[in-house]
C-alpha cells in the first residue's frame, strides 16, 4: 500500500518523542541511589529495573502488529499518553509495590514507540540511514539530559518529585503531539497491497542466516545496554572523580558519559548508509567489550573516558542495527520486524539488570561493568558471522513504497 504523509517535516516530532520516550526510561536510574537508602538491596532495586524494562521490551512485537494494523500516529500517541501516567503513578508511590507496578506499566507504554517510529522512518523515507541517526540524536539527547536534571530536580525535592516532573512533562508533550505528529492517507494502491504479498516474502527468507545474526547483535548489545544504563549514575557516584562527590555528581557525569553517545547515533547513521555498514556494525561491538571492560577495572577520570568510549559505540551501533534490519526484510514486515528486534532487545535484554544487580550485591558496581564487557562477546562473533557472509544484495529489499503511519 503506497502512503504519502500530509506533512512529511512533523517527523521531527517522533525525533522528540523518542527523547522523552528514554528520559523516562532514565528517571528509575538517575534516582536509584536515593531509593537504595530506603529499600536496601541491590538486587531488589535491580528486580524493578528489570521488571520494568522486560515490559518495555516484550510490548515490542504486539506493538508491531498494531502498527501494521492500525497505523503508527495512534501507537505513538498510546505510548506518549501512556508513559506521562504511569510516570505520575510512579511519583504518587508510597511503597515498592505500587512503585513496581508503576514501573512496569512505563515499560509497558514505552514498548509501544520504537516498533512504529522505525517503521515510519524506514519505509517512508528509504535512504533512511541519516534519519535513523538524528532519530537515535533525539533519544540520546533525551537520555543525556534525564541524569542531570532529574538528579538536580530529585536532589531539590525527592525521588517522587522527579516522576512526578516527567509525568507532566509527558502529558504536556502529548497534547502538542496529538496536534502535530504526522497523519497519512491511504491511496488507490491500497487494494492491491495484499496481491504480491507472497513475491515480498521470498527475499526476506532467502536473507535468513543475516537476519539470525543481525538479531543476536541487537540482543546482546541490548542486554548490555540495559546493565549499563540502569548501573550508571550509581556506579559513577560510586566511583566519581576526586573533584565530584554525591548523587549530584553521579547525574553529571551520567549526562557527560551519554551526551557523548549522541555523536555515536549520528556516526553510526552515517555509516548505516555506507558500504560498510557489515564491517562498522562488527567494530562497534568490539570496542563496547573494551570500554565496558576497562570501566570496570578502573575508576576516576580513566572509568569516565573508557564510559564516553563505551557510550559513543554502543549508540552508535543503534542506528546501524535498525538500518541492516531494513535492508535485510520486505517494507510490509517492517512494524514486525522492529516490534521483534525490541523484544530481543529490550525485552530478553532486561535480564541484565537483575543479573548484573546479583552481581554488584557479590563483588560491587565495578564487577557489574566488568561483565557486561564480557556480555558483549557474542555480539562479536555473530559480527564475524555477518561480515563474512556480504553476498548480493537481495531484490527488492529496499523499495521507496510508503507506508501507512
Amino acid at each position: 500500500m503506497e502512503i504519502r504523509l500530509k506533512r512529511p517535516s512533523n517527523i521531527t516530532w517522533v525525533y522528540g518523542a523518542h527523547g522523552l520516550i528514554h528520559a523516562n526510561t532514565l528517571a528509575y536510574p538517575s534516582v536509584l541511589v536515593l531509593l537504595k537508602r530506603e529499600y536496601d538491596s541491590w538486587f531488589v532495586l535491580g528486580a524493578l529495573a528489570t521488571a520494568s524494562a522486560m515490559a518495555f521490551g516484550l510490548l515490542g512485537l504486539p506493538a508491531g502488529y498494531l502498527t501494521d494494523r492500525f497505523g503508527a500516529r495512534r501507537v505513538l500517541l498510546l505510548s506518549l499518553t501512556g508513559s506521562a501516567l504511569a510516570c505520575i503513578a510512579a511519583g504518587l508511590s508510597p511503597g515498592l509495590l505500587t512503585l513496581g507496578l508503576s514501573l512496569v506499566a512505563l515499560g509497558a507504554f514505552g514498548g509501544f514507540y520504537h516498533p512504529p517510529a522505525l517503521a515510519l522512518i524506514t519505509t517512508y523515507l528509504p535512504k533512511s540511514g541519516r534519519a535513523l541517526g538524528m532519530h537515535g540524536v533525539g533519544g540520546n539527547l533525551g537520555i543525556a539530559i534525564a541524569p542531570l536534571g532529574l538528579g538536580i530536580f530529585a536532589s531539590l525535592t525527592n525521588w517522587h518529585g522527579a516522576f512526578l516532573l516527567m509525568g507532566a512533562l509527558g502529558l504536556g508533550y502529548s497534547a502538542l503531539a496529538a496536534w502535530r505528529l504526522p497523519r497519512a492517507k491511504a491511496s488507490h494502491h491500497h487494494q492491491q497491497a495484499d496481491t504480491h504479498e507472497e513475491d515480498r516474502l521470498a527475499p526476506f527468507r532467502s536473507r535468513l542466516p543475516e537476519l539470525i545474526a543481525t538479531y543476536l547483535i541487537i540482543l546482546t548489545l541490548g542486554f548490555v545496554y540495559n546493565g549499563f544504563i540502569a548501573y550508571l549514575p550509581a556506579y559513577l557516584t560510586e566511583r566519581s572523580p576526586g573533584a565530584v562527590s554525591g548523587v549530584l555528581a553521579g547525574g553529571a557525569l551520567s549526562t557527560l558519559v551519554l551526551l557523548f553517545g549522541v555523536l555515536g547515533q549520528y556516526g553510526g547513521g552515517i555509516a548505516a548508509e555506507t558500504s560498510r555498514l557489515r564491517e562498522s556494525y562488527l567494530a562497534a561491538a568490539v570496542v563496547v567489550a573494551f570500554g565496558l571492560s576497562v570501566m570496570g577495572s578502573t575508576g576516576g577520570w580513566t572509568m569516565v573516558l573508557a564510559g564516553i568510549l563505551a557510550s559513543i559505540l554502543l549508540f552508535s551501533g543503534q542506528p546501524m542495527g535498525n538500518a541492516l534490519l531494513a535492508r535485510l526484510t520486505p517494507p510490509g514486515r517492517r512494524g514486525i520486524t522492529f516490534g521483534m528486534s525490541f523484544t530481543l532487545s529490550f525485552g530478553v535484554g532486561s535480564l541484565a539488570a537483575g543479573a548484573m544487580g546479583y552481581v554488584a550485591d557479590q563483588v560491587g558496581l565495578h564487577g557489574a561493568f566488568i561483565g557486561l564487557g564480557l556480555a558483549a562477546l557474542p555480539a562479536v562473533a555473530a559480527g564475524v558471522v555477518l561480515v563474512t557472509r556480504m553476498g548480493p544484495k537481495a531484490p527488492g529489499m529496499e523499495s521507496t513504497r510508503s507506508m501507512e503511519v
